[in-house]
């Protein structure tokens, strides 16, 4: 089995329990050809999301969209059915099915996690303020406006 990355955009037009049933419906697909659904991801940062451009569907214009991502383990060969599936499912608007690595996702995973370490490392080692130390841009505003104020009055 492989593993498998899913962005669906369902009807802004489905209350909760429509969205619920419909997203059930698409877990189905996976798991009634064998596959596991390893995560189904509705909520932040997606959910309810305006739309980039208007599309066209069931002879509507539609701004908006629920955005749902699925992480999935399944055969190969059942990917262009579940693909078929979700072109003639109404309540699908779009869809994007891609093979992902777990392996490389992990080395992406953790290297983000040490670039997150090394930035909160440094930022405890220069202390409060940034670059510039204590005080930091404050203390750069703070010259600037004093540098200002002593020209206004040798204009005066």
């Amino acid at each position: 089995m492989r593993r498998y990355e899913m962005l669906t955009i369902f009807s802004p037009h489905l209350n909760d329990e429509d969205l619920n049933a419909a997203i059930e419906q698409v877990q189905g697909y996976v798991t009634d050809r064998g596959g596991a659904i390893v995560e189904a991801n509705r909520n932040n940062p997606w959910g309810r999301r305006r739309l980039a451009y208007t599309i066209r569907h069931n002879g509507q214009d539609l701004r908006d969209g629920f955005y749902v991502l699925f992480y999935y383990d399944l055969e190969g060969r059942y990917v262009t059915e579940i693909e078929r599936l979700l072109g003639i499912n109404e309540r699908v608007v779009r869809h994007m099915v891609i093979q992902i690595d777990v392996e490389k996702v992990a080395k992406q995973l953790a290297a983000t996690e040490a670039r997150a370490a090394r930035k909160a490392a440094l930022e405890e080692k220069r202390g409060p303020g940034g670059p510039g130390g204590p005080g930091g841009r404050d203390r750069d505003r703070d010259r600037d406006r004093d540098r200002d104020r002593d020209r206004d009055r040798e204009r005066d």
